[in-house]
């Protein structure tokens, strides 16, 4: 997975995958350092690329309108907001054919 990596985003793009699942978070914050983890220790750790908008990326265009972190983005289009333990399900809602509608779930 490319999380805590220092590479510009553009560069993150080898997969499977059309463009990765942004995840949007801050390294200051516990959640998306959670989050991070999470992805790493999961099948599905190449599928992601971080975008620290509280560090190295905080004027990425990605970090606007964000209301929260972590926030996951597919494309310009928001697919889930916040903390989850199925990575998996992140995954399915934020492909092409899901990606429609933030999903909101409770810490």
């Amino acid at each position: 997975m490319v999380i805590g990596r220092k590479k510009p985003v553009r560069l993150l793009q080898k997969h499977s995958m059309p463009e990765p699942i942004q995840l949007i978070g801050a390294s200051w914050c516990g959640f998306t350092q959670k989050m991070e983890a999470k992805i790493d220790d999961s099948a599905h750790s190449d599928q992601f690329c971080m975008i620290d908008c509280g560090g190295a990326d905080k004027g990425h265009e990605a970090c606007r309108d964000v209301r929260g972190f972590p926030t996951f983005k597919a494309g310009d289009k928001t697919c889930h907001v916040g903390y989850s333990d199925d990575v998996g399900a992140i995954v399915t809602k934020c492909t092409p054919s899901s990606a429609s509608a933030p999903v909101y779930l409770p810490h």
